[in-house]
């Protein structure tokens, strides 16, 4: 292991050397503020894009109300990689399961900076008080499921070509669960569609009225507000489907 840590610093360091170097003659070589180093922390309640990825809105039809940068925050890998990643943790717990979950975890609790533990700690070391976008370290959670996912896919195939009676009954027992489950969040969503615009557009409406907006772009937003909140219904009605 040592060998190996040692190695990868070696070819990792025709990067890290000049970056240590253009660090000491940076703007940011005697460290930065906190407040400008957490900025894009990611708040726990985004979490909820790594089932629902539009849950907050999509740049892409202009409805994204969240905080920060989308691209920045969101933890959204996809849902069979999630559930693929589960079944590692419960059903091959050996060294390479238990170091892709707990950098996964770190990732997790890093990204939260302000909202969290870690990030304040650690930015008193070296090194983190010249850095900033906690969110920036979600490709580590990325890599991270990527692994275990693969290990969650080889545990499936152990389990079919060894034909074990039980394991497949639970593979096709999860997977009736998941479908089923689908459809009544997607047939929940939209039996009570008109229940959760008008919520959001509560929301929005007490949100705009008390923002330091001129009344004329108050109303010019007001009339656009319940296209607004039914692009962002449809957004997490696709998710779900």
């Amino acid at each position: 292991f040592a060998l190996a840590v040692i190695i990868a610093f070696l070819l990792s360091s025709i990067q890290l050397l000049p970056t240590y170097e253009l660090a000491k003659h940076s703007n940011r070589g005697g460290g930065i503020s906190y407040d400008f180093a957490a900025s894009y922390s990611a708040p726990p309640h985004y979490f909820i894009t790594a089932i629902l990825p539009n849950f907050f809105g999509s740049p892409v039809n202009d409805t994204y109300w969240g905080p920060g940068a989308i691209w920045e925050l969101s933890s959204y890998l996809g849902i069979l990689p999630l559930f693929l990643s589960l079944l590692a943790i419960l059903l091959k717990r050996d060294k390479y399961t238990v170091i892709f979950f707990v950098i996964a975890v770190f990732s997790l609790l890093f990204s939260m900076g302000r909202f969290g533990l870690v990030f304040p700690l650690l930015f008193k070391l070296p090194l983190f008080n010249i850095l900033r976008v906690p969110s920036a370290i979600l490709f580590l959670y990325g890599l991270s499921v990527a692994g275990l996912a693969g290990i969650g896919s080889a545990v499936i195939l152990e389990k079919i070509n060894s034909r074990e009676k039980n394991t497949l009954v639970f593979f096709k027992k999860a997977l009736i669960f998941a479908i089923i489950l689908t459809v009544f969040s997607a047939v929940l969503i939209w039996l009570n569609r008109q229940m959760i615009i008008d919520l959001g557009k509560n929301l929005a409406e007490n949100k705009l009225m008390a923002s330091s907006l001129s009344e004329e772009a108050k109303l010019e937003i007001l009339a656009n507000l319940n296209s607004t909140t039914e692009k962002i219904y449809y957004n997490i009605f696709t998710d779900i489907i």
